[in-house]
């Protein structure tokens, strides 16, 4: 599966659920698309089991904002490269 956003994307929320059939690979991909590079504001919630993501592997160098709402986010953090100030 293949995620495709317009450039210049900003603000972006994602709710996983089982009814979507999302595999880790396919939400992996999602966060790693070029296009999420502007994206200042980043929402993720839902049931996500495993995550295909290595450490400092999803660069998003516009973050402003992160929330998370979901159960097993460790790699998913380890794989977040963000500005730190």
């Amino acid at each position: 599966m293949v995620f495709k956003f317009l450039w210049g994307l900003v603000s972006l929320e994602v709710d996983f659920y089982r009814g979507l059939g999302f595999a880790s690979a396919a939400s992996s991909s999602l966060l790693t698309s070029s296009s999420l590079l502007t994206l200042k504001t980043l929402g993720l919630s839902g049931n996500i089991c495993r995550w295909s993501l290595a450490p400092d592997s999803v660069h998003l160098p516009s973050l402003e904002k992160l929330m998370v709402m979901k159960a097993n986010a460790g790699p998913l953090l380890r794989a977040l490269v963000v500005p730190t100030a």
